[in-house]
């Protein structure tokens, strides 16, 4: 009698820590939604606005100019035409407010299509982080990190998780 006490007790143990968990998951998710909330605010309305600057690089996918705004005291470059970023080394990790290297060089790479809107060289695609299936692009040289559509959206969930 007393074994099965003590197993009803780690069960419910288990359940309660469970709830906490999701708890906490919640609260980390509701965390990271607002943030990009934000930031794709902040991003809008300064297109809307027209409150940005022509950035000196173009769209390494389209070559058309990119905008150049602020979010988070950075410098962010954007493809209008095809959503996508260009971030300059730490950038990344400061939208995304983490401290880990981004992409992690434990990952394995495979070479990129894109080139380097900076430098011109061939970039390398590496997995965003372990186990997502996200690739992102960056420059072997400058370590500057391009963002196709949507995949600026997708680092934030897989952050959150």
């Amino acid at each position: 009698m007393i074994l099965g006490l003590s197993f009803i007790a780690t069960a419910k143990r288990i359940a309660a820590n469970g709830k906490r968990n999701k708890r906490k998951s919640a609260f980390i998710t509701n965390k990271f939604t607002a943030e990009y909330i934000e930031l794709k605010s902040v991003i809008t309305t300064q297109l809307e606005n027209k409150d940005f600057s022509k950035s000196c690089i173009t769209c390494p996918e389209c070559s058309r100019s990119l905008k150049q705004f602020s979010a988070k005291d950075i410098e962010v470059d954007h493809c209008t035409y095809c959503n996508s970023f260009w971030l300059d080394k730490t950038e990344l990790s400061t939208l995304l407010s983490i401290i880990v290297d981004i992409p992690s060089r434990a990952l394995t790479s495979r070479e990129s299509k894109i080139h380097c809107p900076h430098c011109s060289d061939k970039m390398r695609e590496y997995v965003f982080k372990a186990p997502s299936n996200l690739l992102i692009d960056e420059c072997q040289s400058c370590h500057g990190i391009y963002l196709e559509n949507n995949e600026l959206n997708r680092a934030f969930t897989i952050i959150k998780t």
